[in-house]
């Protein structure tokens, strides 16, 4: 990702920092977020909020395969970016299911 190989590893540079930074933090937070709706889903019995657990499991695991990708090929970073905007997307739209059968009363 533009950073130099040197004696004892790979230099980042501060943009390198900064997605690492952003990519680590989707991770927890989103575990967190997936943790909070399962439980919720759990306690409550209601189908929405494991939907919701879904979709924020969703764009946790694609920040996840982004940082694996380019972790393991950083040329590859296309590829990564890719399959976490598409998982990214997808969890968008499982989230907004959730929410839309939530506001709309059965």
């Amino acid at each position: 990702m533009g950073g130099r190989t040197i004696r004892m590893g790979i230099r980042m540079t501060p943009l390198d920092t900064a997605l690492v930074a952003a990519q680590a933090t989707t991770i927890l937070v989103g575990t967190y977020l997936t943790t909070l709706a399962r439980r919720a889903g759990r306690r409550t019995g209601a189908s929405s909020l494991r939907s919701l657990a879904v979709g924020f499991a969703c764009i946790t695991l694609g920040a996840a395969i982004a940082g694996v990708v380019l972790g393991l090929a950083p040329t590859a970073a296309a590829l990564g970016f890719s399959a976490q905007a598409a998982a990214t997307a997808a969890g968008l739209v499982v989230i907004a299911v959730a929410l839309r059968k939530t506001a709309d009363p059965a």
